[in-house]
């Protein structure tokens, strides 16, 4: 017979214990990798000792997201971006990236071109509240084109050439006039505005080998990213969405407010499959969208329009749609919003030569109702552009014919010419 009192004793004794251990520890760094392990042993986990006395509050974003930095049990420094918004299809698209790494880590000839989507932690703690890993050594491409007041373009540019404001103007000034006006503006603004992100390479890398090594990794990045983002109708790709790692040279997109190709509902619908512009190409080198990145985007969509690999995106993707939870349609008034504002401050850090980290999510309001929304022709769309159908209705290509016309249209002067003019799809 057990003895009543010895029960309540160890009871006691245990909970004592645990809340040591709990004030020992303390709370786990929230965005330190964490990998799932068979024998559930995670006391190495680090966990925070303490924050840093100051907190940096970036000074653009609706919110005005804060920057601190959290001290770890393992004597590292963890940089956080914490913001007042729902990052749960942030996390979402995050899982779906680590999903996708996994498939492409496993076959032969993507694994060898290391094939992969940069990721990075993102932790929602409430449905208007989260927490961002802070990726050190990278910076938008915006704010070496044409951001910051040294910028590229700036540096670069010949007499004639126009700015970036200059650009803006024009294009503005032609918004919801004719197709063929728009073009010929498209048109007038690239004779005058030079691609030369070529010049990022030879600046950061001026050893011939590492140069080369960096271009490569640099073209492959953006062929991974550009297939899986377009299969996953991620929209809203400007160049403040973009970040370049200095090191290594890949790109690494952030702020995924805009899914499931939801850019054709914006009051200024998008137009091409993925960002494909004229800077994105010239760091390519002088082969461009041939060779690297052409086969590069092959090997990419080939790995995932395999049948298992099809069912579990579209399992992934089909929790995520279905949960009444999360809000991942927006309305036409926020839609406009969204665009306007990123506009404006595209502008606006241009004059001032800012180079701050932009926010551009749009905190919505929950709606029970609204995950109903087209979600079944949201599951139908991912499923057909993995079989190679570019249209709804359309024939099925073959990888190295949906791979030519995906490039064909992110390049099409005409769809770029009536791209929104914050998007600014000259650069």
């Amino acid at each position: 017979m057990v003895d009543k009192k010895s029960t309540q004793e160890f009871h006691k004794r245990w909970r004592n214990a645990k809340k040591s251990y709990e004030c020992t520890q303390g709370a786990q760094v929230l965005t330190a990798p964490l990998k799932i392990r068979k024998d559930l042993d995670y006391t190495n986990v680090p966990y925070v000792i303490r924050f840093q006395d100051r907190i940096r509050v970036t000074p653009t974003g609706i919110h005005r997201p804060k920057i601190l930095v959290a001290i770890g049990s393992n004597g590292m420094m963890y940089k956080q971006l914490v913001k007042l918004d729902d990052l749960k299809g942030d996390a979402v698209m995050e899982q779906a990236f680590e999903v996708v790494n996994s498939m492409l880590n496993r076959e032969p000839r993507t694994r060898q071109r290391q094939l992969h989507i940069r990721t990075y932690r993102v932790v929602p703690l409430s449905s208007q509240t989260g927490v961002i890993q802070w990726v050190n050594n990278t910076e938008p491409l915006g704010h070496w084109l044409y951001l910051k007041r040294d910028n590229g373009h700036a540096r670069y540019k010949s007499k004639d050439e126009w700015t970036f404001a200059d650009c803006n103007r024009k294009m503005k000034s032609v918004a919801g006039r004719s197709r063929q006006e728009r073009l010929e503006a498209y048109l007038d603004v690239t004779n005058h505005f030079k691609p030369v992100f070529r010049h990022y390479f030879l600046e950061r890398y001026p050893d011939p080998s590492e140069w080369f090594r960096r271009r490569v990794a640099y073209t492959r990045s953006v062929a991974s990213n550009s297939i899986v983002g377009h299969i996953l109708g991620i929209g809203d790709r400007h160049s403040l969405n973009v970040l370049i790692d200095s090191r290594s040279a890949e790109v690494l997109h952030i702020d995924f407010g805009i899914v499931f190709e939801h850019g054709f509902d914006l009051p200024t619908p998008e137009q091409v499959p993925f960002r494909l512009t004229r800077d994105i190409v010239d760091g390519m080198g002088c082969t461009g969208c041939e060779g690297v990145f052409r086969r590069c985007c092959e090997e990419t969509i080939r790995v995932l329009r395999g049948h298992v690999q099809t069912e579990t995106i579209l399992t992934i993707l089909e929790v995520f749609i279905a949960d009444p939870l999360y809000r991942w349609t927006q309305t036409k008034p926020e839609l406009l919003r969204r665009q306007e504002r990123n506009a404006k401050k595209s502008e606006q850090d241009e004059e001032s030569g800012t180079d701050e980290e932009m926010d551009d999510n749009l905190v919505v309001d929950d709606d029970v109702t609204s995950w109903k929304r087209d979600a079944s022709h949201v599951l139908t769309r991912v499923r057909q552009k993995l079989q190679g159908q570019e249209e709804p209705n359309g024939e099925a290509l073959g990888v190295a014919g949906q791979v030519s016309r995906l490039l064909n249209e992110a390049r099409d002067k005409e769809k770029l010419s009536l791209m929104f003019h914050g998007w600014a799809a000259w650069v």
